[in-house]
């Protein structure tokens, strides 16, 4: 596990924030070089904390954008009414698709969580007798 790719990502990115903030915090005394040049990530270093948070900024804000735009879409589509049709991101989506927009079989709103109480009491009559 320890030399699989997701792991040997994960690791860089997590080392690439941690070992220049304690230098940056004054945590980074010969002990912290020693094992970090032990672990192969004493390169991270160099890193420039304030331009990787930069830069994270901007991915996370592209993001959210373009989750925002999937959103109202998904809202506009459900303001269409039965039978349309909007494409949210590259799906295309029917009206009333969304978990919002269903109805239990009862026709009362919402989505049925459970089984309906005269079932539970027929079952809980049987495990009683």
């Amino acid at each position: 596990m320890k030399e699989s790719s997701t792991f040997l990502q994960f690791r860089t990115l997590l080392f690439s924030r941690i070992v220049p903030t304690l230098r940056d915090i004054g945590l980074f005394g010969p002990k912290v070089r020693a094992a970090f040049t032990d672990m192969g990530v004493l390169g991270f270093e160099a890193v420039d904390v304030e331009e990787l948070m930069a830069s994270d900024e901007g991915i996370a804000e592209g993001i959210d954008a373009e989750r925002a735009g999937q959103v109202e879409q998904t809202v506009a589509a459900g303001a269409q009414g039965p039978g349309q049709q909007t494409v949210v991101g590259t799906v295309p989506v029917a009206a009333g698709d969304g978990i919002a927009g269903r109805r239990d079989p009862s026709g009362s709103s919402g989505v049925r969580r459970s089984a309906p109480s005269g079932h539970r009491r027929a079952r809980s009559a049987r495990a009683a007798g």
